[in-house]
């Protein structure tokens, strides 16, 4: 999966967005199970902490120059935090704590 095309160096577009949730959606809807289990059921810190670094480092290639600003440290594990609690909330609000699927409509 690549949310960015490929070059680093090009500012983000709308189209790169629109691929990057489509893209996100299949790999929720892929691994929901798992997902559902890991995020909602039975919270596994190693599992939210691993995708919590990924955004970050996801976050670090595309914006390089963004490392040297005061507290980026902190900055980036806000926003990983936010990914990972908006994607939560989501998978609560589409599935109604059930183990199912959500429907494109929600996504």
């Amino acid at each position: 999966m690549n949310v960015v095309g490929g070059n680093l160096n090009r500012p983000l577009s709308m189209a790169d967005m629109d691929k990057a949730l489509e893209d996100i959606e299949l790999l929720l809807k892929e691994h929901w199970s798992v997902f559902h289990a890991f995020m909602i059921t039975q919270p596994d810190l190693c599992f939210i902490e691993k995708w919590k670094s990924c955004t970050k480092l996801k976050f670090k290639l595309r914006y390089p120059e963004k490392v040297t600003i005061k507290n980026y440290v902190l900055i980036a594990e806000m926003v990983a935090s936010a990914v990972n609690g908006a994607y939560t909330f989501l998978a609560v609000l589409t599935g109604q704590g059930q183990h199912q699927r959500p429907e494109r409509d929600h996504l």
